[in-house]
């Protein structure tokens, strides 16, 4: 699913080896560290960038037509 042109929004560990390692030197993504201080913030500016990333698909798909 990684590799699709779906977008994907998850969660991954702070810390850790192996696969989530893999995932955070992916150069497809982006990481957001979240903290109780900013969790709110943060919201807003995961869905400004979701919303962003959508309407650029949104026009991909309409100009492949």
């Amino acid at each position: 699913i990684l590799n699709s042109e779906k977008l994907v929004l998850a969660t991954i560990a702070l810390k850790g080896s192996g696969f989530i390692e893999e995932i955070k030197r992916r150069q497809d993504i982006k990481l957001f560290e979240m903290t109780q201080d900013n969790r709110y913030s943060l919201l807003l500016e995961i869905l400004k960038e979701t919303k962003t990333i959508l309407s650029e698909m949104a026009s991909l798909c309409r100009s492949t037509i």
